[in-house]
């Protein structure tokens, strides 16, 4: 296209792409450079249930250390945080970005009646209330909805991009939306959605392209129902396909490690130096739940997680793009203060409260909260939570992102003062 139509106003332009159901490659451009500053929020799952104890570890408690005679952080091997805890060995450079003034952490965080369950407790992490059954909607995705404006107005639903999950399969519930449609890409490879497959035969790929194209005749339908969504939903997908595309030109600016964790932070730099229209980011690293042989698995992952955060950072610092994205780890929950059995096969249970981490923007760095608790537990052995998770998200929605708390979470929640106001 030589020359744009100077008669028409911007939304003009929008409301004629929504029409054909596509913007634009130039228009889709000029509403990227538009969000290029808007904030994002990258969720960071450490998916099992972290041991907060050991990650940032009381090694000023006597009770701690006898409580985990083979499992206890040393003072002497923890990297220095204050004058009652260290770090763990292996988060070196998470210690070094603490001392600099670059992570909040906030100690005993949990919920009432914790659910000891995987997936009952992720239900409620995720979809940010108590009730049972739990809402359809996530917390991140409510909050799409809450601050992601329609492109225009005769289109309720934002970019299919706004929300998205890497290093899944489908999109975990903490994305899910009322007006938006989450998009979840195992990886950057996988997240093409061709024709037909490589080496396809004739009516093979014929077959792809009649299925293809039947969902788009039932797309621009507008029709209502189960084919309206499922066409809706190859729709999105297609334009996702098409969008993360761009982010395979990439020429990394930091040191990357080679952990799956590390790729999937990879691609949430690479969709931001893109100026992608993602807002809010899930990935997720798996593996913490140490019931047993805790110790070097457990050093292996907060390993990992420090190198691939180090590099993300590193990564946005460089691209000048830190000040526009806020990083928080959320997790099943904590583990059991006793450890099981003994020696090299020392493990944790389940447990209930444990730390949050934040780091970029929009923290108040430090530590917050008082040392656990080790002398007043539950009738089960674990942490008794101090903080309600539910005050850190609201310090998201409202102080990060200056949305209302109550409108995402259905209750009023102190916003957690880790989190900028």
């Amino acid at each position: 296209m030589s020359s744009r139509p100077s008669s028409l106003s911007r939304r003009d332009l929008l409301r004629a792409g929504a029409a054909l159901g596509v913007a634009p490659a130039w228009l889709r451009g000029l509403e990227r450079r538009a969000q290029d500053r808007e904030r994002v929020v990258v969720c960071v799952e450490l998916n099992g249930g972290n041991d907060g104890l050991n990650t940032v570890a009381p090694v000023g408690d006597d009770l701690y250390h006898r409580a985990r005679p083979d499992l206890a952080v040393t003072a002497r091997d923890g990297h220095p945080l204050d004058d009652h805890h260290r770090w763990h060995p292996s988060l070196a450079r998470t210690a070094r970005r603490f001392a600099d003034g670059g992570v909040a952490v906030v100690q005993g965080v949990g919920y009432p009646r914790p659910n000891l369950s995987h997936f009952s407790s992720l239900d409620v992490w995720h979809s940010g209330t108590r009730t049972s059954p739990a809402p359809a909607t996530g917390w991140l995705g409510r909050l799409a909805d809450a601050t992601v404006a329609p492109d225009v107005e005769t289109r309720p639903a934002y970019d299919p991009l706004t929300l998205l999950a890497i290093g899944h399969d489908v999109a975990p519930h903490a994305l899910r939306a009322e007006r938006g449609m989450p998009v979840a890409v195992p990886s950057l490879d996988r997240s093409v959605i061709p024709t037909a497959p490589e080496g396809a035969g004739g009516m093979e790929a014929a077959s792809r392209r009649a299925v293809l194209e039947a969902l788009e005749r039932t797309s621009a339908s507008r029709g209502t129902g189960r084919d309206a969504r499922i066409a809706a939903a190859a729709r999105a997908a297609r334009q996702a396909a098409l969008d993360l595309a761009v982010a395979r030109d990439f020429e990394p600016r930091a040191e990357w490690p080679d952990s799956s964790l590390a790729r999937h932070l990879g691609l949430v730099a690479r969709v931001l130096s893109k100026g992608l229209p993602t807002r809010f980011f899930l990935v997720s690293q798996r593996g913490y739940d140490t019931h047993a042989i805790q110790g070097a698995p457990h050093a292996q992952l907060l390993g990992d997680l420090d190198a691939a955060l180090h590099a993300f950072l590193t990564e946005l610092e460089a691209r000048e793009l830190l000040d526009r994205v806020l990083v928080v780890t959320i997790s099943d929950f904590g583990r059991r203060v006793a450890q099981n059995g003994q020696g090299a096969g020392a493990g944790t249970d389940h447990g209930a409260a444990s730390i949050q981490m934040l780091f970029g923007a929009g923290i108040e760095p430090g530590l917050h909260g008082p040392p656990a608790d080790l002398e007043r537990l539950d009738e089960n052995g674990n942490l008794r939570h101090l903080v309600d998770f539910r005050e850190v998200y609201a310090g998201v929605i409202g102080g990060w992102l200056g949305a209302d708390p109550k409108a995402v979470l259905g209750d009023s929640f102190r916003p957690h003062p880790a989190l900028r106001s």
